[in-house]
């Protein structure tokens, strides 16, 4: 389990963890015993290396991130993007070879902008509002937070089973 603790000095306290099945992953010998990223917005999030035990034709292993990014994430989309590259290879957002799920709070169609690469933009679930922000501000005619999905790489295809949580 790797957990995103963040208590800044501003902003509210905030958390995410990463769980995973010990039979089919195992953490990649490079990473660190913990991670902490808490920029001083207050959001955080958690990347870890997960090698496959059964490796696909794609994939040996997968950049696995919990994440909940702030209202304004453009300006800490390339802090982001970097640490995933830093612990799962440069080249790893071309690939279908990462997911990340958790509150985005942004649209499907800006995670898509924010995470193409040349070689393809990523699928991302769902494209509707979600059982935790379904109307925040009522009265606004419509869903204020459809924000919470699921992405996978390029060529790769993000689902959700029923049940699933941020």
């Amino acid at each position: 389990q790797y957990n995103g603790i963040c208590s800044p000095k501003k902003g509210y306290p905030d958390g995410v963890s990463l769980i995973w099945k010990d039979d089919l992953f195992t953490l990649d010998p490079g990473m660190p015993d913990h991670q902490d990223y808490c920029p001083d917005s207050g959001y955080t999030y958690a990347i870890a290396k997960l090698n496959l035990n059964a490796p696909t034709a794609s994939c040996d292993s997968v950049c696995a991130v919990a994440v909940h990014l702030p209202h304004d994430g453009r300006t800490w989309m390339d802090e982001f993007t970097n640490n995933m590259k830093a612990h799962c290879g440069d080249d790893v957002l071309k690939t279908p070879c990462y997911v990340i799920l958790g509150d985005f709070n942004h649209n499907q169609k800006w995670i898509q902008k924010e995470l193409k690469t040349g070689v393809g933009k990523p699928s991302v679930t769902p494209d509707e509002a979600t059982c935790c922000w379904t109307d925040r501000f009522p009265g606004r005619g419509k869903p204020t937070y459809p924000y919470d999905h699921c992405a996978a790489g390029p060529g790769a295809k993000a689902t959700i089973a029923e049940g699933w949580s941020i």
